[in-house]
This record gives structure tokens, C-alpha cells and sequence, in this order.
């Protein structure tokens, strides 16, 4: 059966695709949620009570799903963080280098953070721009 054809029929398809995308938001009255994005098979959603506790969930269980299956070469993980209604602000790129995260503008404003946790980089970009960004990290 074609692949568009299943997915059509069934749904999603039934292995991981190669990118994976994790949406987190930030819950009411605290913590954080997820939901997944991709056209292949991805895990159950996620609730936490920190971002960090959030993000190392989402990646043991995107890790433990791509075991059940086949190598899909060049797979990724990126998460788009959302702590706030995004409208136009900067977007920041993540990176982690050892225990500092480093988030960059993408869209070229010459903006930079930097903080010990996500959390801490979530503070400082709402201190900095307000509630106007998001975050994107491919991990």
C-alpha cells in the first residue's frame, strides 16, 4: 500500500519518521505539556512540572520508540517551545555546550541568551523581550 494511501486510511505511519517534533507549552495553572508533530509514529503526550523534567521524558521516549524500529538514518529531535503566546518576537536557535545553554536569534536580530537551565533561559528571555519569543532546539 502506498504510504499516502495508509496514512490516509490509518492515520500516521507506523514507524518514526526521521524528524520528530515536540510542541511544549506551558500548562494552567503550572508545569508544562507536549504534543508531537511528524507524519510517522510518535510517543503518548507529556506532562511535567519543569521544562528540564519535560525535555529528558520527551527525549527517553522518542530514544525508546526509535528501538523498536528499523535505523532511521539522520533522525532528529527538535522541540518548539512555546512559554508564551508567540507573536513576533525573536526566535531563538538553543545549543547546549556543556552545563550552558545558549539560545541565538534565528531571524538575525543579533539577540543572545544564556542560562544553566532551560528554565533559566525561559527567565531571562521573558525579562529580556517579554512574552513575545519561542525557542527552538534540535537536540
Amino acid at each position: 500500500m502506498k504510504p499516502w494511501l495508509r496514512r490516509l486510511l490509518v492515520g500516521r505511519s507506523g514507524r518514526p519518521d526521521k524528524l520528530i517534533t515536540a510542541v511544549v507549552r506551558r500548562d494552567e495553572p503550572g508545569g508544562w505539556s507536549l504534543s508531537w508533530v511528524g507524519d510517522g509514529r510518535w510517543p503518548t503526550e507529556l506532562r511535567a512540572s519543569t521544562l528540564t523534567e519535560l525535555v529528558e521524558q520527551a527525549s527517553a521516549a522518542v530514544t525508546d520508540l526509535y528501538a523498536r524500529y528499523p535505523p532511521v538514518a539522520g533522525a532528529e529531535l527538535q522541540f518548539a517551545i512555546y512559554p508564551w503566546d508567540y507573536h513576533r518576537g525573536p526566535m531563538f536557535a538553543v545549543e547546549k555546550h556543556d552545563q550552558l545553554f545558549i539560545a541565538r536569534d534565528e531571524l538575525g536580530g543579533g539577540h543572545e541568551l544564556q542560562a544553566n537551565s532551560l528554565g533559566d533561559l525561559i527567565t531571562t528571555a521573558e525579562h529580556d523581550y517579554g512574552a513575545d519569543s519561542m525557542l527552538h532546539w534540535v537536540r
